[in-house]
């Protein structure tokens, strides 16, 4: 298998504007007055909460919100844009989408993974070009909260048995 950088994705609590809340930390959300929205279980904004949670010994049961599911980080962005919850953790492009503040928590890559043999594929290598171009970089990197300097970078070739 080829791994190939997509990005690096910025991850935080998206917060109404002003951050009347003070939301700052994942113990933040757990106070009686916060509302939460959640992502589906799977959700790597899902997995940076619960691992999150976990290092601070939040239960999840303290959430209010925690089981309000929605599914996908522009849903999030939304619903408290809207004032149905105060925090939720999304793309710093979603929060910025939605004109509302970004509390940074996490920096994940995302990665391409495509079987070896497709790597001679010309189609392969136009996605590679593409990602280590100048214009999807720049169109990327507009969107806000991604990193493109490592785009189109094969990180590793894996073997898989």
């Amino acid at each position: 298998m080829m791994v190939v950088t997509f990005a690096h994705l910025e991850e935080g609590f998206a917060v109404a504007k002003g951050n009347p809340r003070r939301i700052r930390k994942p113990e933040d959300i757990a106070r009686a007055e916060v509302r939460f929205v959640n992502r589906e279980p799977g959700a790597g904004a899902r997995r940076l909460l619960d691992r999150l949670l976990r290092k601070a010994r939040v239960p999840s049961s303290a959430v209010d919100g925690y089981e309000r599911l929605l599914g996908g980080h522009l849903q999030v962005a939304q619903a408290i844009a809207m004032g149905g919850a105060d925090a939720g953790i999304v793309a710093r492009s979603a929060a910025i989408a939605h004109g509302l503040d970004f509390v940074p928590l996490s920096e994940e890559r995302f990665d391409l993974v495509f079987a070896k043999e497709w790597s001679a594929d010309v189609r392969a290598s136009r996605i590679i070009e593409t990602l280590e171009g100048r214009a999807f970089r720049r169109e990327l990197a507009s969107l806000g909260g991604y990193d493109t300097r490592q785009s189109g970078r094969i990180v590793t070739e894996l073997k898989l048995r």
